[in-house]
């Protein structure tokens, strides 16, 4: 099996990036986003969201990644809580560690 499947997602003209509200839960420091643009974007593109639900974080986080990405190089406002995940998932990939810890939000 792929460690990595590329996949076409259509991103509703409604749903942008900032509708995601990226902020860290200032307990925990994890990445807390709101679903609804993901579920609108799953639903727009025929993906079962529960792909993303599954508990491992790494999924949700490199589709963030990857949407940030697309978001920025559309000249989207940049998103500092992005800036941090993209960071700390270079970070870890520098380190060998391949992917970004599960919990009950990113890390």
């Amino acid at each position: 099996m792929p460690d990595s499947v590329r996949v076409f997602v259509n991103i509703p003209e409604d749903v942008t990036f900032a509708d995601l509200r990226l902020a860290r839960n200032q307990q925990t420091g994890d990445v807390i986003f709101e679903w609804a643009p993901i579920e609108a974007i799953c639903d727009a593109s025929g993906i079962d969201v529960d792909i993303f639900r599954d508990g491992n974080a790494g999924k949700i986080g490199a589709f963030i990644v990857a949407w940030y990405h697309a978001h920025r190089f559309a000249n989207g406002t940049p998103d500092l809580v992005a800036e941090q995940l993209i960071a700390e998932m270079e970070a870890r990939n520098i380190a060998g560690i391949a992917s970004v810890q599960p919990s009950h939000g990113l890390h």
